[in-house]
């Protein structure tokens, strides 16, 4: 199970390095954002399977390599809801620019969350 954890954090930051370019694009073209948005609710959907695997894994009695795994990867949870709830009721360039910070703030947290768990096997 700590295996597909493992594989599961690299595949995030891939959709988040993606989702940030496609974000910043968006909003730099001012286009219409909603299969954006579309996408970011099937990796949030992603990232709820992830927690759930490392919370089993807590559970199990695997601990991560830094405490701070713990705030780091929840956080992921909520950073593109987040965003897409700021983002409502903006013209298509502010929710695009609005899309891509929560798209950059889930790269960073994937980022750091990889790292505080122990990197990759």
């Amino acid at each position: 199970m700590a295996t597909a954890h493992q594989k599961i954090a690299v595949l995030v930051v891939l959709i988040a390095l993606i989702g940030a370019l496609w974000a910043g694009f968006t909003a730099y073209r001012s286009l219409n954002a909603a299969r954006l948005r579309q996408f970011g609710w099937g990796v949030t959907g992603l990232l709820a399977v992830q927690a759930a695997l490392g919370i089993a894994l807590a559970i199990g009695g695997e601990r991560p390599a830094d405490s701070l795994h713990f705030v780091f990867g929840p956080l992921l949870l909520f950073s593109l809801p987040v965003a897409r709830t700021m983002a409502r009721g903006r013209d298509r360039r502010g929710d695009g620019w609005v899309l891509a910070a929560g798209w950059l703030v889930t790269l960073a947290l994937s980022l750091r969350a990889v790292g505080t768990g122990g990197g990759v096997a």
